[in-house]
């Protein structure tokens, strides 16, 4: 057999003093504006390419015995399909606003959105049924 191609990682981020591989085609926006939405963040992301997946996050609080999301963390993921289009989102790094709030681009280490091809197990999934505490019961 012939080795393997192993694709090396050029890109990385920093947390704290830990640096971690970042994730090739999703941008972490910090600073948003707290009436941003998500369609509010494709509207200024979609010029930079074709999005995936785009997701303002948000505090979570218990309501009616429920976690459920509330206001903006001031924060989102957006996901493209290409990594041409990251090094084009990069750009808009203090560069853009909404509502007259700059906001900051730099790279993620983590998708806005999960691949669920492939992907087995985990609470409450098929692959889960018949074992002690899993939810498919």
């Amino acid at each position: 057999r012939g080795k393997k191609d192993v694709k090396e990682v050029k890109k990385f981020v920093m947390v704290g003093d830990l640096k971690w591989p970042a994730h090739p085609t999703t941008v972490h926006v910090i600073d948003l504006h707290p009436d941003a939405d998500d369609s509010d963040v494709a509207e200024i992301f979609k010029k930079c390419g074709d999005l995936i997946h785009v997701r303002v996050l948000r505090e979570r609080e218990f309501v009616n015995g429920k976690k459920v999301p509330t206001k903006s963390k001031g924060r989102a993921l957006v996901q493209f399909l290409r990594e041409e289009a990251v090094e084009e989102a990069l750009k808009l790094d203090d560069a853009a606003s909404f509502k007259d709030k700059v906001f900051r681009v730099e790279r993620s280490r983590v998708a806005a959105v999960e691949p669920v091809s492939g992907k087995k197990g985990g609470k409450g999934s098929k692959g889960n049924k018949g074992n002690k505490g899993g939810n498919g019961q």
